[in-house]
């Protein structure tokens, strides 16, 4: 069977994006389960900023790691939506100016 060069494009293009999705999709797990052990590592009652602060000593990894520089350089904005998303999810309560709680299913 012969594969033209426009169909090899546009496998390799359809490859390339489900990889793409697939890691973006772990990398989302990962930093939603690091946001709750900073939680439970808080006592369970934390503040965005307190997860803005231990994300950003993830930056400059000296292992080059590109997934913990892009966590380190995650903006306030970005985490609040991802904690956001935890309280709808269930993994969080509160939210409230910026007020967060572990659930206690979670801890």
């Amino acid at each position: 069977m012969k594969i033209s060069k426009k169909q090899l494009k546009t496998i390799i293009r359809e490859e390339y994006s489900r990889i793409i999705n697939e890691s973006m999709k772990n990398l989302y797990g990962d930093i939603q389960n690091e946001i709750l052990a900073i939680g439970q590592e808080f006592g369970g009652e934390f503040v965005v900023q307190d997860v803005v602060d231990q994300f950003s000593e993830y930056a400059n990894d000296p292992l080059g790691d590109p997934r913990a520089n892009y966590v380190g350089s995650m903006t306030y904005d970005e985490i609040l939506y991802i904690m956001h998303d935890m309280v709808e999810a269930g993994m969080l309560t509160g939210g409230y100016e910026d007020f967060f709680d572990v659930h206690p299913d979670y801890m």
